[in-house]
């Protein structure tokens, strides 16, 4: 699979969202970080954790959630001296998830592959079913199909979408099977009413793949209006899917365009330069 595909890299958001679902009686320096990054405060949630980290440095958690804020908005060496910091601190398998998500970026796809996959395939996590573990499981269904190893996606992304899968893991498996031509797996695995908007703009790619667009037009029309509101606004929270919207659902080049661009203000991570690259095309 071509590095470009729109798989790659998906969000860090499910990793945090996870983090979040945890439960702290009242709110802690990660869930704010986490709902920092969530409404696109990449700065604040970077600040939140810088100083959480400066009065709690044995937190590996905290420092796997600065490399992926790091990551998300491009910063690369960042990332990895946060990923390093974390080493001492954290399960193993967090460390090689964190330079993975990383690798997802320098497209060191195979470097980052063998030792995370090799882990989770160890005994002691074969049967694991925690955060941490799912999403090392995740990451590493990315490296593999960003490397056209299909099977082995599968069976990394059905690991890591056991138990409550975030609506970000859900997204990536579903661009998987997007870009490997099975969209009627897509259709048939999202409900068009109670999905959220990410999903039923997937749901929406796969139908036009099979001639069935007609069937959504409902909610076409719907999120066209949604975003064109938005866009009034300068309101871009939502870009990667404003941009996939109008690239591959309902063409509109300009709006696709001004989307992706306005996306990178804020994300900058591989899959948000390859749609940026397709808007120009």
């Amino acid at each position: 699979m071509a590095p470009t595909s729109t798989i790659c890299c998906a969000n860090a958001l499910w990793f945090l969202v996870l983090l979040s679902t945890v439960g702290w009686a009242e709110p802690g320096p990660l869930q704010l970080a986490a709902e920092a990054e969530r409404d696109h405060r990449f700065d604040a949630a970077q600040s939140i954790l810088q100083r959480h980290l400066a009065q709690r440095p044995r937190d590996g958690l905290a420092w796997i959630h600065l490399a992926s804020v790091a990551s998300v908005t491009g910063d690369i060496v960042g990332a990895q001296k946060a990923c390093d910091q974390a080493v001492p601190w954290i399960d193993p398998i967090g460390t090689l998830a964190c330079r993975g998500r990383i690798a997802l970026f320098t497209q060191q796809y195979e470097v980052a592959l063998k030792p995370l996959e090799l882990m989770l395939q160890h005994p002691a996590y074969r049967q694991r079913k925690d955060h941490l573990t799912r999403w090392a499981a995740g990451v590493a269904a990315e490296l593999a199909a960003a490397q056209g190893l299909v099977v082995t996606a599968d069976d990394l992304f059905r690991r890591a979408l056991e138990e409550a899968p975030s609506v970000q893991i859900r997204a990536a498996w579903y661009d998987h099977l997007l870009a490997t031509g099975r969209p009627a797996s897509v259709v048939a695995a999202i409900d068009p009413q109670r999905s959220p908007m990410p999903l039923q703009v997937r749901r929406m790619i796969a139908l036009k793949q099979l001639d069935r667009l007609v069937e959504a037009q409902p909610q076409i029309h719907y999120l066209d209006w949604e975003y064109r509101s938005a866009m009034a606004r300068e309101e871009y929270l939502h870009g990667r899917e404003m941009a996939r919207f109008y690239l591959d659902v309902l063409p509109r080049p300009a709006l696709a365009q001004t989307a992706a661009a306005r996306n990178l203000d804020t994300q900058r991570e591989a899959e948000d330069y390859a749609l940026y690259q397709r808007t120009r095309q």
